[in-house]
């Protein structure tokens, strides 16, 4: 659907991606990600079967865990751990090849950097 979108489908833009559409959010995916959310909010589940897609656009975006003047607590949005979790899983699953597997010994005396971000 949304390769055929006359928006989405030629847009280079971050916040106009099918994981937008999905999720009914104008935020890039790692903003998303970051958002807190309303408690209450955590177990919903909009028609299209995805937890809550479009939720924190309309009323998660609030200060020192409030959100729209309700008295009810924000808490993280579930999917960070859960992509947290899938990344140390990969890097279990697929990192003992680097070290094993790569010719390291042909580089020589070369410097190596990691320029990767967080503990993968």
């Amino acid at each position: 659907m949304a390769l055929t979108d006359p928006k989405l489908g030629p847009s280079y833009n971050v916040e106009e991606t099918a994981f937008n559409l999905a999720v009914g959010t104008d935020l890039p995916r790692w903003s998303w990600l970051e958002t807190r959310i309303p408690a209450s909010d955590v177990k919903r589940v909009n028609s299209q079967g995805y937890p809550r897609a479009g939720l924190v656009d309309a009323h998660a975006r609030g200060v020192n865990g409030k959100h729209d003047g309700r008295s009810e607590e924000t808490v993280q949005r579930p999917e960070l751990e859960i992509f947290g979790r899938a990344m140390v899983g990969g890097g279990k699953v697929f990192g003992a090849a680097h070290v094993v597997d790569y010719p390291w010994a042909k580089l020589g005396k070369a410097t190596v950097v990691d320029i990767g971000g967080g503990i993968g």
